[in-house]
Protein backbone atom coordinates (compact mmCIF):
# COMPACT_ATOMS: atom_id res chain seq x y z
CA UNK A 1 0.00 0.00 0.00
CA UNK A 2 2.94 2.22 0.25
CA UNK A 3 1.35 3.96 3.29
CA UNK A 4 2.61 4.74 6.87
CA UNK A 5 0.60 5.51 9.94
CA UNK A 6 1.38 6.79 13.42
CA UNK A 7 0.83 4.24 16.15
CA UNK A 8 -1.29 4.75 18.71
CA UNK A 9 0.13 5.37 22.15
CA UNK A 10 -0.31 2.20 24.43
CA UNK A 11 -3.33 3.10 26.77
CA UNK A 12 -4.60 5.78 24.50
CA UNK A 13 -8.24 3.94 23.87
CA UNK A 14 -11.35 6.13 24.29
CA UNK A 15 -14.22 5.30 26.65
CA UNK A 16 -16.01 3.07 23.64
CA UNK A 17 -13.53 1.22 21.44
CA UNK A 18 -15.24 -1.24 18.92
CA UNK A 19 -13.08 -4.93 18.14
CA UNK A 20 -14.50 -6.03 14.49
CA UNK A 21 -13.59 -9.44 14.64
CA UNK A 22 -13.16 -11.45 11.11
CA UNK A 23 -11.60 -14.76 10.89
CA UNK A 24 -10.96 -15.80 7.48
CA UNK A 25 -9.21 -19.00 6.09
CA UNK A 26 -8.49 -18.79 2.16
CA UNK A 27 -10.55 -20.87 -0.43
CA UNK A 28 -9.63 -24.52 -0.40
CA UNK A 29 -9.14 -24.54 -4.14
CA UNK A 30 -7.88 -20.96 -4.37
CA UNK A 31 -4.53 -19.21 -3.27
CA UNK A 32 -2.86 -19.45 -0.11
CA UNK A 33 -3.47 -15.49 0.96
CA UNK A 34 -6.09 -12.80 1.33
CA UNK A 35 -8.06 -11.38 -0.89
CA UNK A 36 -7.10 -9.02 -4.13
CA UNK A 37 -8.63 -6.34 -2.17
CA UNK A 38 -7.32 -6.41 1.14
CA UNK A 39 -5.35 -3.69 0.78
CA UNK A 40 -8.68 -1.71 -0.15
CA UNK A 41 -10.25 -2.89 3.20
CA UNK A 42 -7.71 -1.92 5.07
CA UNK A 43 -6.85 1.61 3.61
CA UNK A 44 -10.81 2.12 4.66
CA UNK A 45 -10.17 0.80 8.38
CA UNK A 46 -7.71 3.46 9.19
CA UNK A 47 -10.66 5.79 8.95
CA UNK A 48 -11.57 5.01 11.67
CA UNK A 49 -8.16 4.17 13.58
CA UNK A 50 -9.08 6.04 17.08
CA UNK A 51 -12.22 4.25 17.75
CA UNK A 52 -12.26 0.85 16.43
CA UNK A 53 -9.69 -2.01 16.13
CA UNK A 54 -9.81 -4.92 13.34
CA UNK A 55 -9.14 -8.28 14.56
CA UNK A 56 -7.92 -10.58 11.45
CA UNK A 57 -7.59 -14.42 12.57
CA UNK A 58 -5.87 -16.07 9.96
CA UNK A 59 -4.76 -19.66 8.92
CA UNK A 60 -3.10 -21.40 6.29
CA UNK A 61 -1.61 -18.36 4.99
CA UNK A 62 2.29 -18.59 4.73
CA UNK A 63 4.23 -15.40 6.37
CA UNK A 64 5.63 -14.70 2.94
CA UNK A 65 1.92 -14.11 1.74
CA UNK A 66 1.14 -11.87 4.13
CA UNK A 67 0.67 -8.42 3.92
CA UNK A 68 3.22 -6.22 4.86
CA UNK A 69 2.38 -5.41 8.93
CA UNK A 70 4.86 -1.90 8.68
CA UNK A 71 2.40 -0.55 5.96
CA UNK A 72 -0.74 -1.28 7.88
CA UNK A 73 -2.66 1.10 9.57
CA UNK A 74 -2.16 0.25 13.33
CA UNK A 75 -6.09 -0.45 14.11
CA UNK A 76 -5.81 -3.35 11.45
CA UNK A 77 -3.96 -6.12 13.37
CA UNK A 78 -3.43 -9.63 12.23
CA UNK A 79 -3.61 -12.59 14.08
CA UNK A 80 -2.35 -16.35 12.88
CA UNK A 81 -3.72 -19.28 14.36
CA UNK A 82 -2.26 -21.57 12.29
CA UNK A 83 0.46 -24.11 14.25
CA UNK A 84 3.34 -25.79 12.78
CA UNK A 85 1.86 -30.14 12.75
CA UNK A 86 5.80 -30.92 13.68
CA UNK A 87 9.02 -29.12 14.13
CA UNK A 88 10.17 -27.24 11.61
CA UNK A 89 12.37 -24.52 10.85
CA UNK A 90 10.67 -21.02 11.36
CA UNK A 91 11.19 -19.74 8.14
CA UNK A 92 10.16 -22.91 5.96
CA UNK A 93 7.04 -21.53 4.55
CA UNK A 94 5.88 -24.77 3.19
CA UNK A 95 5.85 -26.66 6.52
CA UNK A 96 2.37 -28.49 7.30
CA UNK A 97 0.19 -26.69 9.78
CA UNK A 98 -2.93 -26.71 11.68
CA UNK A 99 -5.70 -24.16 12.60
CA UNK A 100 -6.76 -23.31 15.86
CA UNK A 101 -9.52 -21.69 14.72
CA UNK A 102 -11.63 -24.92 15.18
CA UNK A 103 -10.83 -25.27 18.82
CA UNK A 104 -11.92 -21.79 19.50
CA UNK A 105 -15.29 -22.23 17.82
CA UNK A 106 -15.66 -25.23 20.16
CA UNK A 107 -16.38 -22.45 22.81
CA UNK A 108 -20.13 -22.65 21.94
CA UNK A 109 -20.56 -26.21 23.48
CA UNK A 110 -18.14 -25.70 26.88
CA UNK A 111 -21.34 -25.12 28.95
CA UNK A 112 -22.69 -28.93 27.32
CA UNK A 113 -19.03 -30.12 28.07
CA UNK A 114 -18.84 -28.95 31.49
CA UNK A 115 -21.67 -30.70 32.33
CA UNK A 116 -20.72 -33.75 30.49
CA UNK A 117 -23.86 -33.72 28.11
CA UNK A 118 -21.66 -33.97 24.54
CA UNK A 119 -22.66 -37.09 23.46
CA UNK A 120 -19.63 -37.11 20.89
CA UNK A 121 -15.94 -36.56 22.35
CA UNK A 122 -14.36 -33.02 21.81
CA UNK A 123 -11.64 -34.20 20.31
CA UNK A 124 -13.38 -36.19 17.83
CA UNK A 125 -15.49 -32.55 17.48
CA UNK A 126 -12.43 -30.53 16.77
CA UNK A 127 -11.80 -32.99 14.20
CA UNK A 128 -14.96 -32.48 12.37
CA UNK A 129 -15.39 -28.65 12.95
CA UNK A 130 -11.63 -28.43 11.82
CA UNK A 131 -12.67 -30.47 8.54
CA UNK A 132 -15.54 -27.94 7.95
CA UNK A 133 -14.34 -24.64 7.65
CA UNK A 134 -11.10 -25.89 5.44
CA UNK A 135 -13.08 -27.44 3.02
CA UNK A 136 -16.36 -25.21 3.59
CA UNK A 137 -14.70 -21.65 5.05
CA UNK A 138 -17.94 -19.52 4.05
CA UNK A 139 -19.23 -21.27 7.33
CA UNK A 140 -17.36 -19.68 9.29
CA UNK A 141 -20.02 -16.76 8.81
CA UNK A 142 -22.68 -19.08 10.54
CA UNK A 143 -21.01 -18.26 14.00
CA UNK A 144 -20.91 -14.23 14.03
CA UNK A 145 -23.38 -14.35 16.96
CA UNK A 146 -21.15 -16.23 18.73
CA UNK A 147 -18.47 -14.31 18.14
CA UNK A 148 -18.41 -12.42 21.27
CA UNK A 149 -17.84 -15.78 23.28
CA UNK A 150 -15.38 -17.62 21.14
CA UNK A 151 -13.03 -14.89 20.97
CA UNK A 152 -13.66 -13.66 24.60
CA UNK A 153 -10.37 -13.93 25.41
CA UNK A 154 -9.26 -11.21 22.52
CA UNK A 155 -12.22 -8.93 23.43
CA UNK A 156 -10.87 -8.02 27.17
CA UNK A 157 -9.61 -4.65 26.27
CA UNK A 158 -12.53 -3.51 24.43
CA UNK A 159 -16.17 -1.90 24.86
CA UNK A 160 -17.76 -3.21 22.40
CA UNK A 161 -17.29 -6.01 19.91
CA UNK A 162 -19.19 -7.06 16.08
CA UNK A 163 -18.01 -8.28 13.23
CA UNK A 164 -18.14 -7.47 9.85
CA UNK A 165 -16.23 -8.24 5.82
CA UNK A 166 -12.94 -8.13 4.53
CA UNK A 167 -15.10 -7.35 0.81
CA UNK A 168 -16.67 -4.28 2.94
CA UNK A 169 -15.61 -0.58 2.90
CA UNK A 170 -16.47 1.24 5.87
CA UNK A 171 -14.21 3.99 6.68
CA UNK A 172 -14.78 6.45 9.31
CA UNK A 173 -17.72 4.71 10.79
CA UNK A 174 -17.59 7.27 14.38
CA UNK A 175 -19.50 9.79 11.59
CA UNK A 176 -22.25 7.94 11.49
CA UNK A 177 -22.61 5.75 15.24
CA UNK A 178 -24.25 7.60 17.19
CA UNK A 179 -23.84 8.67 20.92
CA UNK A 180 -26.96 6.67 21.84
CA UNK A 181 -25.66 3.56 19.22
CA UNK A 182 -22.84 3.38 21.85
CA UNK A 183 -24.00 3.52 24.97
CA UNK A 184 -27.95 2.80 24.84
CA UNK A 185 -28.09 -0.01 22.82
CA UNK A 186 -27.05 -4.08 23.74
CA UNK A 187 -26.99 -4.20 20.02
CA UNK A 188 -26.62 -2.36 17.02
CA UNK A 189 -27.36 -3.36 13.03
CA UNK A 190 -28.22 -1.98 9.82
CA UNK A 191 -30.91 -2.76 7.50
CA UNK A 192 -31.50 -2.11 3.71
CA UNK A 193 -34.99 -0.74 3.89
CA UNK A 194 -35.55 -4.70 5.55
CA UNK A 195 -35.35 -2.98 9.15
CA UNK A 196 -38.66 -4.80 9.99
CA UNK A 197 -36.64 -8.38 9.90
CA UNK A 198 -35.56 -9.69 13.15
CA UNK A 199 -32.13 -10.66 11.99
CA UNK A 200 -28.00 -9.58 12.50
CA UNK A 201 -26.99 -8.12 9.61
CA UNK A 202 -23.23 -9.66 8.71
CA UNK A 203 -21.86 -7.21 6.77
CA UNK A 204 -22.08 -4.91 10.21
CA UNK A 205 -23.26 -5.17 13.82
CA UNK A 206 -21.81 -4.72 16.98
CA UNK A 207 -22.95 -5.53 20.31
Amino acid sequence: MGQRYSKLKHGDKKQNRLAIVIPYLPPADGAPTFPSYFDLFAMSAAGSVDSIDYLIFHCFIPPSLLPNTESLPPNVKLINLSQKTTSYDEGNDNAPTECDMAKLFLRVTDQREKQNLLQTPIKKLTTMISHQIINMPYILVEYKPAFGHIFADYLKDYSHWGYSDLDVVLGDMTRWISNEEWNDYDIVTYGFGDQDKLYLRGQFTFH
